[in-house]
């Protein structure tokens, strides 16, 4: 069969125990997972449900049997069993990337979207392959494209057939024309994968200028994605020379990740002429001003026992480069919102003048201002499976409500999740003018921190016990010190007695 795939038995028993629950006669939705982590090796965690989209479903059985969405087998007792076998399955494929695009942005470092599934029956699934295999490689176009780290060819295609209940796999190349042997058998098998994974986290600093420039009004939103763009790269590119640090050791090439630690604080050493990450916009144009993006971000990774380290590393690096990515995106999706908004308003006279909200494009920062900071979008870890966390990204007037809404459509979380879980790693944003050094001699305070995991308990307990450390060794050292200066001088004084004697 060639390759491998091993699901979590208890995470995914649970949620396909949940599909045959719900009676649909039909579902598609995401595979979250790891690619690669050993020789033809895969892995996946969850299985995330394609939500509805302005009220149909993502996945629904085709025109040939009309009534097939009721499930007549449901009416029978035998509930989640399609009314028709060999239906074939209609599929909304331009949604489904768009759900893979969202929820690839919410995944932390080391996990990533690496296919999809489908619930029918076997009819169905052999009546759909084309249309299946179609939906495959449009999620594979968007994770390519989103380039978060994810490099392979390869993508999954799992089946949970409705009648008799089973799991099969199969693989497919993310970018190969569709042919009757296109998708590959896969050996399917289950184990206990989310306890046996680790955390790496660190913090990183980026200082991004972005130049306003004397533009054309249609080419503003243009100039800046394109820089945004550009200086994310200049970042990644950044990142690529720097030297990691784990749990205070330096990484080499063939360490391993051992069943030790399960939280690890990483530290990245820049290169003496890596300068601040700058795009290519201006190409002899005037400039008004600029715009400083500046701060620390919070970036987390999970890693596989016996991973090699060096793939951690890799992954924490790409969810930093990631997490720049969406939050600039998203600036970007808001500067464009604001300008169509005034457009629709310049249009409606009978539309009361609101003045806009301020954005990168607002008329104050393009003609009034010199300089100016722009708060990033705050990162939140949410609980997800088993300890895991997902994230996802608060504007400035955005409240943790948002984030649990966004997280209950698309990842497909219980109302239950309580919002005191929810971490604010980056509380204090990313404004220059707020966020201030720590004095030296007194460490940051952890009280707005309350709800942190173990990770995040560990890593400051690290740094409160280095702290501690080093303030209670000065007091011993100072009166040593002291101590030696008197005795020598003493025996200096008794010396030089005894010599005029």
């Amino acid at each position: 069969m060639g390759r491998t795939v091993v699901g979590d038995e208890s995470q995914l028993e649970a949620q396909v125990d949940s599909i045959f629950r719900s009676g649909a006669p039909v579902q598609v939705g995401i595979l979250v997972g790891k690619l690669g982590t050993g020789s033809s090796r895969d892995l996946v965690f969850a299985l995330v449900p394609t939500p509805p989209k302005d009220g149909e479903e993502a996945a629904t059985l085709g025109p040939s049997d009309p009534q097939g969405s009721r499930d007549t087998g449901a009416r029978k007792g035998n509930k989640g069993k399609p009314a028709s076998d060999g239906v074939p399955v209609q599929i909304a494929t331009d949604w489904v990337a768009e759900h893979a695009r969202q929820v690839s942005r919410m995944l932390l470092g080391g996990l990533h979207v690496v296919g999809i599934y489908l619930f029918s029956s076997e009819g169905s699934f052999r009546s759909s392959l084309a249309v299946l295999w179609k939906a495959v490689t449009a999620v594979a176009a968007v994770i390519l494209s989103g380039n978060d780290g994810v490099d392979s060819s390869e993508y999954l295609l799992l089946h949970i057939s409705s009648s008799p209940r089973r799991l099969s796999c199969r693989s497919c190349p993310g970018n190969a024309p569709y042919s009757a042997t296109i998708l590959r058998p896969c050996e399917w098998k289950t184990g206990k994968l989310l306890d046996n994974l680790q955390e790496f986290a660190c913090t990183y600093s980026v200082d991004i200028r972005y130049p306003v420039i004397v533009d054309q009004p249609d080419r503003k939103l243009e100039s800046l994605r394109k820089y945004l763009y550009s200086s994310v790269a200049a970042e990644a590119k950044r990142l690529e020379t720097a030297q990691a640090i784990v749990d205070g050791k330096l990484v080499k090439p063939d360490d391993m990740l051992g069943s030790g630690n399960v939280v690890h604080a990483v530290e990245f050493i820049q290169p003496i002429d890596g300068g601040a990450a700058t795009g290519s916009i201006r190409h002899g144009r005037k400039m008004k001003g600029r715009v400083f993006f500046k701060g620390d971000l919070h970036a987390r990774a999970y890693a596989v026992v016996r991973e090699p380290l060096s793939r951690a590393v890799a992954d924490l690096k790409g969810d930093i480069v990631s997490s720049l990515r969406s939050r600039l995106e998203l600036l970007v999706d808001e500067a464009e919102e604001a300008e169509e908004d005034a457009r629709a308003q310049d249009k409606d006279a009978d539309v009361p003048n609101v003045p806009p909200p301020e954005t990168l494009l607002s008329t104050q920062l393009s003609m009034d201002v010199k300089e100016h900071s722009v708060a990033m979008p705050r990162r939140v870890l949410v609980p997800w499976l088993e300890g895991t966390m997902i994230c996802d990204y608060m504007l400035p007037d955005e409240s943790l409500e948002d984030v649990q809404e966004r997280c209950m459509d698309l990842l497909g979380l219980e109302q239950s999740v309580d919002i005191s879980s929810f971490i604010e790693v980056e509380i204090l944003g990313l404004v220059p003018e707020v966020v201030q050094p720590a004095p030296a001699a007194s460490p940051a305070p952890q009280t707005s921190r309350s709800t942190n995991t173990n990770l995040d308990r560990s890593i400051d307990q690290n740094v409160v016990l280095k702290d501690k450390k080093t303030s209670s060794f000065s007091f011993p050292l100072a009166f040593v010190g002291a101590v030696l200066t008197v005795m020598l001088g003493l025996l200096l004084s008794r010396f030089l007695m005894q010599k005029q004697q």
